[in-house]
């Protein structure tokens, strides 16, 4: 299911080459959500991989983009207990 957001380009987080066929992009947006009259920044943190790690590198920070992205869940075993991970892989990043 592909699902799309909308924020400020508020950090990018370096590329991390976890091995010859798998690399990512960390990137923070900023969502604001309004809770009774009162506006609270929510930071986000999407990540691109492999090929799509470079789209996010001609952004300039600040700059308001929309993010059309998976959410990608994982579960793994250690010393008996379950673990989970959940990432949101971005794959196409356009100005808003």
């Amino acid at each position: 299911m592909t699902y799309a957001i909308t924020g400020k380009l508020i950090a990018k987080l370096g590329t991390l080459t976890v091995n010859d066929k798998f690399k990512k992009q960390e990137f923070v947006i900023e969502v604001s959500e309004e809770v009774n009259g009162n506006v609270y920044p929510n930071p986000i943190k999407m990540q691109l991989v492999n090929n799509r790690c470079s789209l996010v590198d001609l952004v300039p920070i600040g700059a308001n983009i929309k993010c059309s992205f998976n959410i990608k869940g994982n579960s793994w075993q250690k010393d008996g207990k379950a673990n989970y991970m959940v990432n949101l892989d971005c794959w196409k990043i356009e100005n808003a």
